[in-house]
């Protein structure tokens, strides 16, 4: 299921204007290239959440050339995916987990945004 769900987020990310996936959207790597690009992540794995959905913790890497274009597209990404509740194929509902941060350069000297969120995906 954790494989299916980001497959899908990514889907929904490059839907609304974001990238193209495995060109731009990327699940579970973050290749070298391109510059501007975002990652998907699970984190932590998955818990049981209740009988009606599963919980999964969801980490995005928003990656860029200048800090302030990088900072401007995470914070739209956290604004789409902030209020997307129920809008994803499986009705997934998303929660951010805070405000885009942990900001860090990458290898290449890019900038990188972490986002947090956490997902309640309906069984």
């Amino acid at each position: 299921m954790n494989l299916i769900f980001l497959k899908e987020l990514a889907a929904f990310l490059a839907a609304k204007g974001f990238g193209v996936v495995s060109t731009s959207i990327f699940i579970e790597s973050m290749p070298s290239t391109p510059e501007d690009m975002i990652g998907l992540y699970i984190s932590g794995g998955s818990v049981a959440g209740s009988k009606t959905a599963d919980t999964l913790r969801i980490q995005v890497l928003v990656r860029g050339n200048t800090l302030s274009a990088t900072l401007v597209r995470a914070q739209a990404i956290w604004d789409v995916l902030s209020e997307s509740a129920g809008d994803l194929p499986t009705k997934a509902r998303i929660t951010a987990d805070g405000q885009p941060g942990t900001k860090f350069r990458d290898s290449n000297e890019l900038v990188v945004f972490s986002l947090d969120f956490t997902a309640f995906v309906p069984r």
